[in-house]
């Protein structure tokens, strides 16, 4: 587990990029905290890590945002407004390929269904502008990434 404080919305979207820039392919990252916390704006820079230049907007509304890149599709998804049988129902599991990387706002919400590795991040806003971020991984494929998450932090 990795924990830093960013103190700039500037230093989270660059914890994004380095995270994306040292993603491994078919990643699934959930991300937890509360609204407000910066899970968009970490998105954002993983999105660009990613090498995709794209305005990156929260999907709260469709339910999913996908953002084509070189080396796979990027994934966005919101689940506050629905509940881990119907992300199941609808499907939305299928996006989860070896190559794509797939980003879940609220998606502690699937966290108990996940068969596959994955990244947990929890953001939380612990003063104006200044965030507490947590960063688990669960499974080895993240072993690399969090090894360097020590190293820049």
């Amino acid at each position: 587990m990795v924990e830093l404080i960013s103190k700039t919305p500037e230093k989270t979207k660059n914890l994004g990029e380095y995270i994306g820039k040292n993603l491994p392919p078919g990643s699934i990252i959930i991300l937890s905290g509360n609204l407000g916390a910066g899970k968009t704006l970490l998105v954002s820079g993983i999105v660009a890590g990613l090498g995709i230049k794209a305005r990156v907007k929260s999907p709260t509304f469709n339910l999913v945002h996908t953002y084509p890149g070189e080396k796979g599709n990027v994934n966005h998804f919101d689940l506050y407004r629905i509940s881990a049988q119907e992300f199941f129902a609808l499907g939305m599991d299928e996006y989860f390929t070896d190559y794509d990387i797939n980003l879940l706002e609220w998606g502690e919400k699937i966290e108990e269904e996940l068969k596959k590795d994955y990244l947990k991040i929890t953001m939380e806003n612990i003063a104006e502008g200044e965030r507490k971020i947590k960063i688990e991984a669960f499974g080895e494929k993240f072993n690399e990434l969090m090894e360097a998450l020590i190293k820049w932090s």
